[in-house]
């Protein structure tokens, strides 16, 4: 018991001799949980938003790259796939053309 009591006793001396850094110490970290805690919160809000937004803009959903090539017959084979409302090769003009697209109804 006596040595529990001493080093309860020594951790209320230093807290008391080092008052300004302890509280700083105490409000850096009750921050840091706030930020970590609000950013734990919006994190499925602003994935159904960036893909809203994505959805919005006709942006691919996947893009597939192969050392080998895709073939036409590899679109064919992903456009069939659920949920894929339209398949195709990338094109260089703004907006894209190809890549996958999910329909409205596929899963997110």
């Amino acid at each position: 018991m006596v040595r529990k009591n001493r080093l309860i006793t020594d951790l209320l001396r230093e807290i008391k001799n080092t008052r300004s850094r302890f509280v700083s110490l105490l409000v850096l970290s009750s921050l840091a949980v706030c930020f970590l805690s609000g950013l734990r919160a919006t994190e499925p809000d602003m994935k159904r938003s960036a893909d809203r937004y994505f959805d919005q803009q006709r942006l691919m959903d996947l893009h597939i790259v192969s050392t080998l090539g895709v073939t036409e017959e590899d679109v064919s084979a992903l456009a069939t796939q659920p949920g894929v409302a339209r398949a195709g090769r990338p094109t260089r003009r703004a907006g894209g053309g190809g890549g996958l697209h999910r329909g409205r109804g596929g899963p997110h």
